[in-house]
């Protein structure tokens, strides 16, 4: 893509709202204790899956016109400076409230969650998203060459899984997620999805099919349990993508859905970082209510406060990085 597609802005914001939104904001009540079941589960799975696809698509996008050290360092910088001190930050406000423990606080901070679990709840993505961000350069030259790709991968979960086995302290959820990180890597070098002009009905049914076969092989206890469940994400974090984008032209021709994509797409990963701390400094006020009153409050009031102050956080910390770099300017 030569622009950005804002279809794929408003899958993800809808990920992160449907994570945010109800994955877990009904951890903070009883009041609808089947929230959690087969189908929610699995598009929570998928909805991650999203993020972890449409990250490797735009690293592979970002480095596709080469990976020199000058490149590189400018690909690890950019995300480094937007990522790391907001996730230090959330830490932080996690062990402030008692959310984890120190010992697994201090572990995330160093980004060893995957390789020494446990991991904090909801941080670990941003471990797994950092660790993958790291080898990006390296996985984007092994995508020259589809030979490549299938060694790496191989030999990667099959190192990975022996670790797991020998300590007992992998976090198995990379075994899931690294091959659609890689993926989408894979797609930004051979174009061969998530190109508007290259529509074929005929992927779309290769997907849809993927999707019901590994769906029912992963509900089946079997080795090949783990990697149905990364097929069936991947296939459907796919699927969705080539849908929304469709919505591009639809999105740009409505200023009003615009600005509000643009708004919640900006606080979307304050949001991710901070909502479960929001949440629990603000559970005191519905905690005497009624289940259903509760679901209401925190839907209707307790969200749009995390939005709105996630907004709020992520404006501060990039005026501090605005006025940083200045300072650096002037001094040069």
């Amino acid at each position: 893509m030569n622009s950005r597609n804002l279809g794929l802005d408003a899958l993800r914001v809808i990920s992160i709202l449907y994570i945010v939104g109800y994955w877990h904001l009904f951890n903070y009540t009883d009041a609808f204790p089947a929230y959690n079941n087969f189908v929610t589960l699995r598009i929570a799975k998928i909805f991650l899956g999203v993020f972890v696809l449409m990250s490797g698509y735009f690293s592979g996008l970002s480095l596709a016109k080469g990976n020199s050290k000058k490149q590189c360092w400018a690909f690890y910088q950019k995300r480094l400076v937007r990522i790391y001190p907001l996730f230090l930050a959330a830490i932080f406000t996690y062990l402030l409230l008692g959310l984890s423990t120190p010992g697994t606080l201090l572990k995330a901070s160093m980004l060893l969650s995957m390789f020494l679990k446990p991991a904090p709840q909801t941080l670990w993505f941003v471990t797994l998203i950092m660790l993958l961000y790291a080898i990006a350069p390296f996985l984007i030259n092994l995508a020259r060459n589809k030979w490549s790709v299938v060694l790496f991968l191989l030999s990667s979960i099959l190192i990975l899984h022996t670790y797991g086995l020998v300590t007992e302290r992998l976090d198995s959820r990379i075994l899931i997620y690294l091959p659609i990180y890689f993926a989408g890597i894979y797609i930004a070098k051979t174009r061969l999805f998530l190109e508007e002009d290259k529509r074929q009905p005929g992927k779309y049914k290769v997907l849809l099919a993927v999707f019901v076969g590994s769906t029912a092989i992963e509900v089946v206890p079997s080795p090949l349990q783990q990697l149905a469940m990364t097929l069936m994400i991947l296939s459907a974090s796919l699927l969705l993508a080539e849908a929304f984008m469709l919505l591009n032209t639809e999105i740009r021709a409505r200023p009003g859905i615009k600005k509000l994509l643009g708004f919640l797409s900006y606080s979307s990963f304050s949001l991710y970082l901070f909502h479960r701390p929001i949440f629990e400094t603000l559970k005191v006020y519905y905690a005497s209510l009624t289940g259903a009153q509760q679901v209401l409050v925190l839907m209707l009031v307790i969200l749009p406060i995390s939005i709105l102050l996630s907004w709020v956080i992520q404006k501060l910390y990039d005026a501090v990085l605005e006025a940083v770099a200045r300072r650096f300017s002037n001094m040069a």
